[in-house]
């Protein structure tokens, strides 16, 4: 199993048993947010328990695309754009 794998499913695990304040906020995985919108966002990741998980699976996976743990990741980049 991957560095990346792992923490995927410590994040899955927690998630199987608390909700995250992103969930159902379609901003979170949309292309293009305004700026007051990412303001809302990284302040929403900032107070979620969450948080260290989301950003140790993303630091380890590079997603492709979404807002996780408070960062805006994009494929073109391919790192934290924040």
């Amino acid at each position: 199993m991957s560095a990346a794998d792992a923490a995927f499913a410590r994040l899955a695990d927690a998630l199987a048993e608390r909700r995250p304040l992103c969930s159902n906020d379609a901003r979170f995985i949309a292309d293009d947010v305004s700026p007051a919108d990412t303001a809302d966002m990284e302040a929403t990741c900032e107070v979620c328990s969450l948080r260290t998980l989301c950003l140790d699976y993303a630091v380890l996976a590079v997603p492709e695309a979404g807002f996780w743990a408070g960062r805006r990741w994009k494929t073109s980049y391919r790192k934290d754009t924040r």
